[in-house]
């Protein structure tokens, strides 16, 4: 998945952050998923998980913007989550998932260099 942060009112910190990634690998473990790899830049995150096949893509996205949003609204910090309603996800074959986990674990080397990957970055609106 890759999902886009509305950055308006700023970005989260790090730290907050890091506690965000924890609560969305906590969700995807919930509905039965496996997480590979997650990485949360200021303005999107790519998540690579395993999930049942008979999951709605459009129901975790939502679960995952949801809990995570209430996460922060409740940390009584400065700071606001708001998800922009685009999204994006793709299957991936096992022989790709090395490289995939890669491109998601180099994110911030990638985009500060602009070394993208255009369909991996695609997102389209979830309302």
């Amino acid at each position: 998945f890759i999902i886009r942060i509305d950055t308006s009112e700023g970005a989260l910190h790090a730290l907050t952050r890091k506690v965000v990634e924890a609560k969305l690998e906590e969700e995807i473990q919930g509905i039965g998923g496996a997480n590979i790899a997650l990485k949360m830049l200021d303005d999107h995150v790519h998540i690579i998980a395993q999930i049942t096949p008979n999951a709605a893509v459009d129901d975790i996205v939502h679960l995952l913007m949801e809990s995570s949003s209430e996460l922060v609204s409740g940390m009584g910090r400065n700071e606001k989550l708001i998800w922009q309603p685009e999204f994006g996800a793709v299957s991936v074959s096992k022989s790709h998932l090395e490289i995939l986990t890669k491109y998601v674990e180099t994110q911030e080397e990638r985009h500060a260099g602009g070394n993208i990957n255009e369909t991996l970055e695609r997102t389209t609106s979830a309302e």
